[in-house]
């Protein structure tokens, strides 16, 4: 990141300041710096793109924070299977379902398929289509030398994924049936219920720390939200990587269960979670996540 932000300065001093703090900015949305700070990196950020002619001049951002998504579902990123009131979104991006834009839009666009169209689905199972894996997380690529638009479209999309499900009318299970470090989790997390394989070579963590990384302030505050104060301080300290009986044992994840049983036993987690009436079953879920979600909004 710092690279791509000198390749975009001038040689002049002012203009490598404000490159860095472009670079700054870019680094931010990934991890937490306080909101006094973020907003000045904010501006600065929109002080360089205007002189370096990098706005928004093709309409892809107009309307400031405004969303966008484009249709990824010919791409066969994501399918969808309804039956009934469970509808089962699984992930097959190839080799390790990493989380691209095209990917993480999908996710968004299927689920918002869903949500609106589909009034009588209650519940969603999200997993994956690939042997042994859930998600590898964030695809890094995305952040080696990447366009500036794409790469706010980018994160926007990330933190999109985990705000929809958190906060998705439907009951969410994470039918986990492989690795599942770091955006992976994210996902799994974001979800109200999470069954993982019991396999030992499978592990689920947020292993940043090992990378030289520090976990965003959502993600941390969300494995925090799960597992507790003092097991989040230690795993994030150490970016520690939790066996199925481990993940267990620190509400991790809800249930273990054989590999080749994860998607019945989710789909029947769903099915129960369904007959609860919804009005009832989503307004017990906002009244604890809802000032959550609105700060990070």
């Amino acid at each position: 990141i710092w690279y791509f932000a000198f390749q975009l300065a001038e040689p002049n001093k002012t203009e490598k300041i404000l490159a860095q703090n472009l670079a700054f900015k870019q680094i931010s949305s990934c991890f937490y710096i306080d909101q006094t700070t973020y907003r000045t990196m904010s501006s600065l950020r929109r002080v360089l793109f205007r002189n370096f002619h990098l706005g928004r001049s093709n309409g892809a951002f107009a309307g400031g924070n405004k969303r966008l998504l484009s249709s990824s579902s010919s791409t066969g990123l994501v399918s969808v299977d309804i039956k009934d009131k469970v509808a089962v979104l699984e992930m097959n991006k190839a080799p390790v379902n990493s989380l691209n834009l095209e990917l993480c839009q999908s996710i968004l666009e299927n689920l918002g398929t869903i949500e609106k169209d589909h009034p009588k689905v209650q519940a969603l199972v999200v997993t994956s289509s690939l042997s042994g894996i859930f998600s590898g997380g964030l695809d890094i690529t995305e952040m080696h030398r990447p366009d500036p638009e794409r790469l706010e479209l980018f994160w926007t999309s990330v933190q999109d994924v985990f705000l929809k499900l958190y906060g998705s009318r439907l009951a969410t299970i994470a039918a986990v049936n492989g690795h599942c470090p770091a955006g992976g989790l994210k996902l799994a997390m974001s979800c109200d219920y999470r069954i993982m394989a019991n396999n030992e070579k499978f592990k689920t963590g947020l292993n940043e720390t090992k990378l030289g990384l520090r976990a965003p302030y959502w993600l941390a505050e969300l494995f925090r939200r799960t597992v507790g104060f003092r097991e989040a301080e230690l795993g994030l300290a150490v970016g520690k990587m939790y066996s199925p009986q481990e993940a267990l044992s620190v509400n991790l994840v809800d249930e273990i269960i054989d590999s080749d049983k994860v998607m019945e036993r989710s789909i029947e987690v769903a099915n129960e979670w369904a007959k609860i009436p919804g009005f009832a079953r989503y307004g017990s879920k906002l009244t604890l996540r809802k000032p959550y979600i609105d700060d990070l909004k």
